[in-house]
């Protein structure tokens, strides 16, 4: 690769795998019942998504952004 796009572009397709499958364990864990709790409280797909999915799988998403971070150091390093 002799540009920074296609730098950008393999890097991405190839560490995309990290934080895809630690969101998706982290997504499929949470019971549907907080998503139709928040639901019944009056918020909208959206909001429930925001105030309530999103915080239970912040831990998991952080993992994989970490670990994408330390292949792409040791890369570069």
């Amino acid at each position: 690769m002799r540009s920074t796009v296609g730098v950008a572009v393999v890097m991405t397709l190839s560490l995309y795998p990290y934080v895809y499958i630690l969101a998706r364990s982290a997504l499929r864990e949470q019971t549907p019942a907080t998503f139709e709790a928040a639901r019944m409280l009056g918020d909208s797909r959206l909001a429930a998504l925001r105030r309530v999915v999103l915080p239970m799988a912040r831990p998991s998403l952080a993992a994989g952004v970490v670990l994408v971070m330390m292949e792409t150091l040791t890369d570069f390093l």
